[in-house]
C-alpha cells in the first residue's frame, strides 16, 4: 500500500488531472510556422482548342477574397486544436496567375501573364490590342492542415477559385473551381510536407479550371455575343 494519506494521494491525482485537461489549451496557444508555397507546371491538360492560330489570353492577377488572410493553415493536436498557425510571405495572387497561365497553354490557349493587372481594373485598350479575352479570378480558400492520428500524420490541402473571363465589356464568371490533396506521413511532419500538399491542390485545381471552362463553354458564348 501507499505510504501517503489519503488525502494527498487524492490532491496530487486531482492536479494531475487538471494537468492533463489543460494540456490542450497551452497546445493550442502555439506559434506559428512559415512555410513556402510553390506550383509545378502540369504535365497536360484537357484541350480547348485545336485551332492552328488559337486564341490569346490576357491573364491578370487573382484577388484574395479569404476572410482570414494572416495565416494559410495549422497543424492540430489529436484534440483537433491548432497547435501551430501556418503562415507565409509569398504572394499567392501573382502565384495563381501564373498556374492559370500554364494552364491554359497546356490545353492549347496562348497564354500571356500580366501579374501587375487584376481582372476589375481598366485595362488600357493599347495593351489588350493583340488579345482576344482577359482571365483573372479570385481565391475563396487556400488552406493546408495536418492532424495526428495512432500512427501517422494527415495531411489535406484545399485552394477554391472562382474564375472570370472578360471579353470586351462582357465578364463571366465561372466556379467555385475546387482543387484538393491528402498525404500521410509516418515520421514526424516537415514544413516540405505542407508545401507538396499544397503543389497538388493547386494542380487539381488547375485542372478542374480547364474542365469547367470547357464545360461552360464560356469562350465561345462570349466570342459570339
Amino acid at each position: 500500500m501507499s505510504s501517503l494519506p489519503t488525502y494527498r494521494r487524492l490532491f496530487l491525482r486531482g492536479n494531475a488531472r487538471a494537468f492533463v485537461a489543460i494540456l490542450p489549451i497551452l497546445a493550442a496557444v502555439g506559434c506559428s510556422m512559415p512555410i513556402s508555397v510553390k506550383y509545378s507546371p502540369l504535365a497536360a491538360t484537357e484541350s480547348l482548342t485545336t485551332e492552328s492560330n488559337p486564341p490569346r489570353a490576357f491573364v491578370v492577377s487573382f484577388v484574395d477574397a479569404r476572410e482570414n488572410k494572416d495565416k494559410i493553415g495549422s497543424m492540430k493536436n489529436l484534440y483537433g486544436m491548432e497547435a501551430k498557425k501556418l503562415v507565409t510571405t509569398q504572394d499567392f495572387c501573382s502565384l495563381l496567375a501564373e498556374a492559370t497561365t500554364d494552364a491554359l497553354r497546356k490545353s492549347g490557349l496562348k497564354a500571356d501573364l500580366h501579374s501587375e493587372r487584376t481582372v476589375n481594373e481598366d485595362i488600357p485598350a493599347d495593351e489588350l490590342e493583340k488579345y482576344d479575352f482577359v482571365v483573372g479570378g479570385k481565391i475563396e480558400s487556400l488552406e493546408v492542415m495536418s492532424k495526428p492520428g495512432w500512427d501517422t500524420m494527415k495531411i489535406t490541402a484545399r485552394v477554391v477559385i472562382h474564375l472570370c473571363i472578360r471579353i470586351g465589356s462582357k465578364s463571366e464568371w465561372i466556379g467555385p473551381i475546387e482543387g484538393t490533396a491528402e498525404r500521410r506521413e509516418i515520421a514526424r511532419v516537415q514544413s516540405d510536407s505542407f508545401t507538396a500538399a499544397l503543389d497538388t491542390a493547386m494542380q487539381d485545381c488547375m485542372r478542374n479550371m480547364i474542365r469547367h471552362i470547357k464545360a461552360s463553354g464560356v469562350l465561345l458564348a462570349l466570342q459570339k455575343s
